[in-house]
């Protein structure tokens, strides 16, 4: 909430989105918490699991568990549409 206030007063017209990249428990407490500071969020890693349900997800993930760029790929095109980007 800060950082956004901070950003808005440089940059009057940005868009601060919350992009969620993974799944972890707790995760609904989060979202709840951002949206109550009236900060939008994008839960990448939910539309990605639902879009490559089935696929081998290695291709998406390094062995780290951090995610690889074509992930990006799954779901960038939703996001850019969202938030008219």
């Amino acid at each position: 909430k800060e950082e956004n206030k901070r950003l808005k007063q440089k940059y009057p017209d940005i868009k601060f989105v919350v992009l969620l990249l993974d799944t972890y428990r707790g995760k609904d407490s989060l979202v709840r918490k951002i949206q109550a500071a009236d900060l939008p969020v994008f839960d990448g890693s939910a539309l990605f699991w639902v879009r490559t349900k089935g696929e081998n997800h290695s291709e998406y993930y390094a062995f780290d568990g951090h995610p690889k760029g074509k992930m990006f790929s799954v779901f960038v095109p939703d996001f850019v549409e969202e938030y008219g980007m």
